[in-house]
């Protein structure tokens, strides 16, 4: 796992998957990572377990990195759900945004949410790639975000993950 500093928490796949089946969630996740499997693992038990079918449809929006600025997102996030407790957004692709975060303005947007994040809101950014602790997503989520940091099985160790992921 990268080296972050150690203000920044830092989960497991394993433990916000508990997180999420005991509804004990925090406010701002960003999963990245060279092992695609476990970020899209998380990605599906978000999409699926946090919102009832019938909730899904006004609070639970998956964007996409590429179409979006920091501000748009910010923006979805604090609104407030309609109808139930939580919403949930998913930003696939987030690497996109990490580049826009160069502009003063968009930096500030992500880094006011950070500090403040709306407590109904569950934002979750996925990046299919190993960011390092110069990345600017990491610094602003030391109060509020959980990283996990999805590194590849080495060959040597995939026979013992899959009998433990079966077993």
């Amino acid at each position: 796992m990268p080296d972050y500093p150690g203000f920044l928490m830092q989960k497991t796949t394993t433990e916000v998957l508990k997180d999420i089946h005991k509804n004990s969630l925090s406010p701002i996740y960003l999963l990245h990572g060279d092992e695609h499997f476990f970020i899209d693992q998380l990605t599906d038990a978000f999409e699926a377990g946090i919102l009832s079918e019938d909730q899904k449809s006004f609070n639970q929006f998956v964007l996409y990195g590429k179409d979006q600025t920091m501000a748009s997102v910010v923006s979805y996030a604090r609104r407030f759900p309609m109808m139930a407790e939580k919403q949930v957004i998913i930003v696939k692709e987030a690497l996109c945004l990490e580049a826009a975060l160069k502009l003063k303005e968009e930096m500030k947007a992500f880094e006011d949410y950070c500090a403040h994040p709306t407590p109904s809101t569950i934002l979750v950014f996925t990046l299919k790639t190993l960011l390092t602790d110069k990345s600017k997503l990491l610094a602003p989520l030391a109060a509020h975000g959980v990283v996990v940091a999805s590194k590849k099985i080495s060959d040597d160790k995939v026979g013992v993950w899959l009998k433990d992921y079966l077993g």
